[in-house]
């Protein structure tokens, strides 16, 4: 889950596809938490539209984790900057708990601030308890990126993608214990897909990455008209693949304009505060539970507008205000004062 690259080797195109990323995540959660997919009549033109919109997002969190592979296959595992992604977790989690303790000390229990103490330990962000897990067969997986002939790769990506995609999608039978891609293994999976395509710089035309994207979405979509929602998965082959189209398509996008690389330059290694922040139990439970359901009265075009603008709210608000908090980590110099840990794996 890297957020930072060196200016050299900066890519704004994956930079760019981390943000996009999570704005499908924001615009998820406000169709779920938010209230929408469950209120809206089976049928109608809304419903159709609005799960249209829900699969069409649904891959960013594979793009995020094929990410993680891709701008870090190459790069040397450092404890500082798990211990520096804590730190930033426990900024949030402990800066909010503060304060509702403030604003709203009714909705606090002692768990809230055990909670906010242990974040990871208590899973209330899944990802990131996750990719923590991952993050112990990081120097394995580089290793074996590396390392391994590109004929052995191959097959094991082969292989994962027949046993823990195609397999368990058919039989709707989770054999392997992906749960759903909820799980350490689909992002160690996916971690090495996307170390895959950096190190063998595995291309397709855009025309064809599109044509995949749009073409997985709607067979996505289409089963899920028809009743059959199991397709709907991290772990589904549609879903995979869609992932893995955006990967393709941003990863050889040159971006030339000056303005638009220095906002992306801004907002991308805030990206990963946008989930810490909006996900936050006390924020998710009572902010963003229902905060969708207003837009119901409209007519289906002005539904989704209102579900697009409100994420793009609720992500450029929570990008912004975590500019403070890397102002604050870059004043006090953390990366640099955590980097005496890294000595334990030299």
């Amino acid at each position: 889950m890297s957020t930072n690259t060196t200016i050299s080797t900066r890519n704004y195109g994956i930079d760019f596809l981390r943000m996009l990323s999570m704005f499908m995540v924001v615009i998820l959660h406000a169709l779920g938490q938010g209230g929408i997919l469950v209120q809206l009549t089976p049928g109608t033109t809304s419903y159709q539209a609005a799960w249209f919109l829900e699969i069409a997002a649904y891959c960013a969190v594979n793009c995020y984790a094929l990410i993680s592979g891709y701008v870090g296959c190459y790069s040397k595992f450092k404890l500082s900057r798990l211990a520096l992604l804590w730190i930033q977790i426990v900024f949030y989690t402990l800066g909010l708990t503060l304060f509702f303790t403030l604003k709203h000390p009714e909705y606090l229990t002692t768990q809230n601030w055990l909670n906010a103490c242990f974040p990871i330990m208590n899973t209330q962000y899944w990802y990131l308890t996750c990719y923590f897990g991952m993050s112990v067969f990081i120097p394995i997986l580089n290793l074996a990126i590396q390392q391994l002939e590109q004929r052995y790769l191959r097959f094991v990506l082969i292989t994962f993608f027949i046993f823990f995609i195609t397999i368990p999608t058919v039989m709707q039978r989770d054999t392997f214990s992906v749960n759903s891609g909820f799980s350490v293994i689909w992002l160690c999976m996916l971690y090495l897909v996307g170390g895959y395509i950096k190190k063998y710089q595995v291309t397709l035309s855009k025309k064809i990455c599109i044509l995949l994207y749009g073409a997985s979405i709607l067979l996505t979509w289409l089963y899920k008209m028809q009743g059959i929602p199991h397709l709907i998965d991290y772990a589904s082959p549609t879903i995979f693949l869609a992932a893995v189209s955006l990967l393709l398509i941003f990863a050889n996008i040159t971006i030339n304009n000056t303005i638009l690389k220095k906002i992306i330059g801004l907002l991308a290694p805030a990206a990963l505060s946008v989930y810490i922040i909006h996900v936050n139990p006390l924020i998710w439970n009572y902010y963003i539970i229902d905060i969708a359901v207003p837009l119901l009265k409209f007519n289906t075009p002005l539904l989704i507008t209102g579900v697009l603008i409100a994420s793009f709210a609720i992500y450029l608000a929570c990008s912004l205000f975590d500019l403070l908090r890397i102002f604050i980590f870059t004043k006090l110099n953390l990366r640099k004062h955590l980097s005496p840990i890294d000595k334990l794996l030299s």
